[in-house]
């Protein structure tokens, strides 16, 4: 868990960063509201990750 951990925080940093952007620049309230949900559920997954990534995580 912890190599796929450290591989997908840069990943899901990327997705956080390009909905940020399409948020930004986004003409339709759509597309913004899926920029939003996926902005939430990208860094809900990144803070899930954290522990794992570090080796702080141990599974019982």
């Amino acid at each position: 868990m912890r190599k796929f951990a450290q591989m997908m925080i840069p990943h899901h940093e990327g997705a956080v960063a390009m909905a940020e952007a399409a948020r930004e620049r986004a003409e339709h309230d759509e597309i913004k509201e899926l920029a939003e949900a996926i902005i939430a559920a990208q860094e809900r997954e990144i803070e899930i990750m954290r522990p794992h990534a570090g080796g702080q995580h141990h599974s019982p």
